[in-house]
């Protein structure tokens, strides 16, 4: 009965441990929290994403990463841009995004978030001055800013929806 015991206090002890392990992302469990989700690489190739939870992987061969579930904010540094009719305007502007796949956002974007960002920015931007200077000021400004506003984010999520 003591040998018994002692080896379901071994058990025990040795799950604890493989979690622990998998919260500094040794061992072959991954914990993925709540409001992220993983990417578990085999041999740096995107094989599988994790919901939150415990989930399984080969250890020192599969390697996880952790990208956001929820929204994340991108603000723009302003920009002079010229409208139609050739009066400056100074704009700033942001952008709300959020990782869909991210196998495919592995894919477009190996060398992670900061790259992610400046392709999201290079984009808002090229599409900021381009739907911008079609308008004229009074347009930019008053009677049409809620058309110009949703053309400017059509384009933008057409442009970066095959990102992941």
């Amino acid at each position: 009965m003591r040998r018994l015991g002692l080896a379901l206090a071994g058990l025990v002890a040795l799950a604890f441990g493989l979690v622990a392990a998998g919260r500094i992302g040794l061992g072959p469990v991954v914990i993925t929290n709540e409001g992220e989700q993983q990417l578990i690489l085999f041999l740096d190739r995107p094989q599988r994403v994790t919901e939150p939870g415990a989930a399984l992987r080969w250890p020192f061969v599969e390697t996880a990463e952790t990208y956001s579930r929820r929204w994340l904010h991108l603000n723009i540094e302003p920009d002079t841009i010229l409208t139609g009719d050739g009066e400056q305007l100074t704009i700033d502007n942001y952008a709300i995004w959020r990782i869909r796949d991210p196998k495919e956002f592995k894919r477009t974007f190996p060398s992670g978030m900061q790259a992610a960002e400046k392709g999201i920015d290079r984009s808002v931007r090229d599409d900021v001055r381009e739907v911008i200077g079609r308008h004229t000021l009074e347009q930019v400004l008053d009677s049409e800013r809620g058309a110009i506003m949703r053309e400017i984010t059509a384009r933008t999520q057409a442009k970066l929806g095959t990102f992941g």
